[in-house]
């Protein structure tokens, strides 16, 4: 009993090249992987995931081939969610959220902000963004690049033309939020 269940299994599947060759004709007149999926279903064909399409066309591009240059939106390979490191690199002595006072944590004063950062389309520049917890107020800056110098340098400029107390600062993991210590000792 245990034997049939495992050998109906989707772990137990196992695709020939055979099997690709008309997802793969169809990936070339510029059909989704969704698409091919249910295309798919309707004829009695082997049943086979839209994810699966997709790792067949980045093995194909691994290996030379064009079929990524027929998915629709092919500027970016998918990374591994499951066992991966994130590229971004860890600030090794940043503090964790929790140890944000229980003030800044229930908004009860002002002078304790969020900070976020937000890329253009298509190019490196990018603005800042300060609000405050407690009354929503918004320091917009514009930045070249989203580096921890160009941060530091909009950042000092807003604290310093500001009449607003600055007690904290809450920053998500960017790497652009790496040289808070910098930013500590100026102010």
């Amino acid at each position: 009993m245990a034997r049939n269940r495992l050998s109906r299994s989707r772990r137990n599947k196992r695709y020939t090249e055979l099997d690709f060759r008309l997802p793969e004709a169809l990936l070339r007149l510029d059909w989704s992987p969704d698409q091919i999926v249910g295309y798919l279903r309707g004829r009695g064909y082997p049943t086979m995931s839209h994810e699966l399409i997709y790792q067949y066309v980045w093995n194909d591009k691994t290996f030379g081939g064009t079929l990524w240059k027929h998915l629709r939106q092919s500027t970016k390979k998918r990374r591994k969610r499951h066992n991966s490191k994130d590229s971004r690199g860890r600030l090794a002595a940043k503090r964790h959220i929790t140890e944000r006072p229980a003030n800044a944590e229930h908004r009860k004063e002002p002078g304790h902000w969020e900070i976020d950062t937000v890329v253009g389309r298509g190019t490196k520049h990018c603005i800042v963004t300060l609000v405050d917890r407690m009354t929503g107020y918004t320091f917009i800056g514009q930045m070249g690049d989203r580096t921890s110098e160009s941060l530091n340098v909009r950042m000092s400029k807003i604290m310093t033309r500001s009449d607003l107390p600055f007690k904290t600062i809450t920053a998500d993991n960017g790497t652009e939020f790496h040289g808070y210590a910098q930013l500590e000792k100026k102010s």
